[in-house]
């Protein structure tokens, strides 16, 4: 019997492992048939250098008017580019996954009653930046 087995060398590489290992079905003649066993250990080691490095990124905040929280993220997204700059990157480097801005509540309890009571407004801003 041939077993085979494929391991992903890491998470979200393209880079696999194949083992091959033979098993022979020796049986003791005249004796009770039982299988014998077969342990095999072995290490391994790959490196690779990756064609592309992505660092993902999300900047939150909240603000009590809607004017004032979209301020306050184009300035913090300002601001993360400026650092990224000091680095190396380029500013266009940095690219939008998702934005989106919610109300945002919390609750309070009040003569025995929970109540919702209003924040403000949250973004949330989550941007990816790629490099070689």
């Amino acid at each position: 019997m041939t077993v085979i087995l494929v391991c992903r060398v890491a998470e979200m590489c393209a880079y696999y492992l194949i083992i091959q290992i033979n098993v022979i079905d020796v049986r003791a003649q005249g004796k009770e048939e039982k299988m014998r066993t077969i342990q095999i250990t072995g290490k391994g080691q790959i490196k690779v250098k990756p064609d592309m490095t992505r660092i993902t990124l999300s900047l939150e905040g909240t603000r009590p008017e809607y004017g004032e929280t979209l301020r306050k993220s184009s300035e913090d997204t300002e601001r993360l580019k400026d650092l990224l700059m000091t680095f190396g990157f380029e500013r266009t480097g940095l690219k939008t996954l998702n934005f989106s801005v919610d109300t945002k509540y919390e609750s309070y309890k009040y003569k025995d009653t929970y109540k919702r009571r209003f924040v403000g407004y949250r973004f949330q801003h989550m941007m990816k930046l790629e490099f070689e």
